[in-house]
């Protein structure tokens, strides 16, 4: 569970990163010059079609956070369960309540 948390948490700092990143570039996109320069002396003008797709992209990035942590939480509980040999009397109420409504969705 400590490294699904971990991993979660690392998830985060990038996707806070990401949006730190697109924040900036709309505020350059509203002011006159509206280019980022790179190192190498290169130049990339930020206009509305390429903020339009990083902010869709930010979509993407919270799903993909998303998705794979609710999956790796839910298989973290089970292997829990697994581990420790539980039963169906022993686990908390909530928890029965979901395995009850898990085995109802399979007999349809």
């Amino acid at each position: 569970m400590k490294t699904f948390i971990q991993d979660f948490q690392g998830r985060v700092v990038e996707i806070e990163n990401y949006f730190k990143l697109v924040n900036e570039m709309e505020k350059l996109e509203s002011q006159s010059g509206r280019s980022i320069a790179f190192p190498t002396g290169s130049y990339y003008t930020v206009d509305r079609e390429l903020l339009t797709i990083l902010k869709s992209h930010c979509y993407l990035l919270l799903y993909n956070l998303i998705e794979p942590s609710i999956r790796n939480g839910l298989k973290a509980i089970h292997d829990a369960i697994a581990l420790e040999q539980l039963t169906y009397q022993e686990l908390h109420p909530k928890i029965q309540k979901l395995w009850i409504l898990n085995d109802l969705s399979k007999s349809f």
